[in-house]
């Protein structure tokens, strides 16, 4: 397995991991992480700078919202 593979399925395991702990919890509620999208959006903007481009906003959009969909 390439290097760049057993990263993503570390990853995503880790994500799986935490959703199902999470799930476990008498308070969990799914929607609560998607109030981290645009603070987590606004962060990337403000440590990228110039180098924060539309391609760039649309990259950072795809990952929190595969990493949000994850979590529910």
């Amino acid at each position: 397995m390439n290097m760049r593979k057993k990263s993503s399925n570390t990853f995503f395991n880790l994500l799986e991991n935490n959703t199902k702990q999470q799930a476990h919890r008498e308070e969990f509620k799914p929607k609560i992480f998607w109030e981290m999208e645009n603070p987590f959006l606004y962060l990337a903007k403000l440590i990228l700078g110039k180098r924060y481009t539309d391609n760039m906003e649309q990259i950072y959009k795809t990952v929190i919202q595969l990493i949000l969909q994850s979590m529910e």
